[in-house]
């Protein structure tokens, strides 16, 4: 078992986010979802559907040797874009390798039928899919069949809905504790970043190019607006670019206009998409990448054109940050990088690394092991 309570014991008596988090004395249970739906859970759940496989990395949080006993099926997505987290995981659960698939629901992949016959009890979603979900009929019918939806969400408004979704599945699996800790530890992280933002004369400016790279060199540049790591930026005390130009959550800023803009750092999001992607030249970041082959990687993308004249590759404030993060309950890491790379003099004593090497080791599966986060070194060209 993990060492999280005897940790944050002292700090959970303070825990004041995302409401009560009390444990469920008995099902069944009702719980308010991130769509602000009131869904009855009649049990624990048992027999659970991810409609994206990401969703593993905030159910790891909750449980321990016994992750994967009662996920029956999920959707693909993190064998083809974090195939390292999904190795460790294979690595500690062969059972993953038999996982029934279960389609993208916004594109019309999700089969209803099947996931009727699995048998399941709970169907946990992305905030993203809720559209199509209840314009679908798909709810209603799934509930008929004593399947019940929760939505969560990680990604449109992480640092408001990240301990909500933490505590909503800690509530519905009756594992209030490890949700509780994790968000003690989040909100502490939020407050620091939050404390020195409020105190900035000035802020600097960061584009952030989204998957940079994932499709070859030919494409450049798309990035988020308010959301994600846009939102992220912003809590870090940035002017984020992205939320400037964009009327929605993510697009494309043409280089012409990022070089008008010319922001004081330039960030790629990055993870080690080669194994599903051959045409892939983004900088590899993730479990087992060493900083010697990720930093290889930047020239590359630097030779795009524009980059040459931008003031942050002339200043050296080329930065790749760990693409994943962005669909997990660890996004805050996210933001103490970029708070870190930005204003390092405000944050003397800060190490990203290290307060993610901390929830892997009192929260997750994997070893920490890996590069999440680097500045591009010319010197190793």
């Amino acid at each position: 078992m993990r060492g999280f309570l005897p940790a944050l014991i002292p700090l959970l008596a303070s825990l004041l986010i995302s409401g009560p988090v009390r444990a469920a004395d008995s099902y069944p249970v009702t719980v308010t979802d991130l769509m602000d739906r009131q869904v009855t859970i009649r049990n624990t759940p048992e027999r659970v559907i991810l409609g994206s496989g990401r969703t593993i990395y905030a159910l790891d949080v909750l449980f321990d040797d016994d992750l994967f006993d009662r996920i029956i099926a999920w959707r693909q997505d993190l064998i083809r874009n974090d195939d390292d987290t999904y190795r460790s995981y294979l690595e500690h659960f062969p059972e993953v390798a038999d996982l029934p698939e279960v389609g993208l629901i916004t594109r019309g992949e999700f089969d209803v039928e099947n996931a009727i016959q699995l048998g399941g009890d709970l169907l946990i979603l992305d905030t993203d899919h809720f559209s199509v979900a209840q314009q679908s009929g798909l709810l209603e019918t799934l509930a008929a069949a004593g399947t019940e939806t929760i939505f969560i969400d990680f990604r449109n408004d992480p640092l408001a809905h990240t301990p909500r979704s933490l505590a909503l599945l800690g509530k519905v699996f009756d594992r209030p504790e490890p949700a509780g800790a994790f968000n003690v530890f989040y909100q502490k992280n939020h407050d620091m970043i939050r404390e020195v933002t409020a105190g900035l004369a000035t802020r600097k400016t960061v584009f952030i190019e989204r998957a940079a790279g994932i499709r070859g060199l030919d494409e450049c540049c798309r990035t988020w607006g308010r959301t994600n790591l846009g939102l992220m930026a912003e809590a870090a005390g940035l002017v984020n670019i992205g939320s400037r130009l964009l009327p929605g959550a993510s697009g494309i800023v043409n280089m012409e206009k990022v070089l008008i803009e010319d922001p004081d750092l330039y960030v790629f999001s990055a993870a080690n998409w080669g194994a599903h992607r051959p045409n892939a030249m983004n900088v590899p970041l993730g479990y087992g990448i060493t900083e010697e082959d990720a930093q290889k990687a930047f020239p590359p993308l630097l030779s795009r054109p524009g980059f040459a004249v931008l003031n942050a590759t002339r200043n050296g404030e080329i930065y790749a940050l760990f693409h994943q993060l962005m669909y997990s309950p660890f996004n805050i890491i996210a933001a103490l990088y970029l708070a870190k790379w930005a204003y390092p003099d405000a944050y003397p004593s800060l190490d990203p690394a290290q307060e993610f090497a901390y929830l892997h080791e009192h929260f997750l599966t994997a070893e920490f092991s890996g590069s999440f986060g680097l500045r591009f070194r010319p010197s190793e060209e």
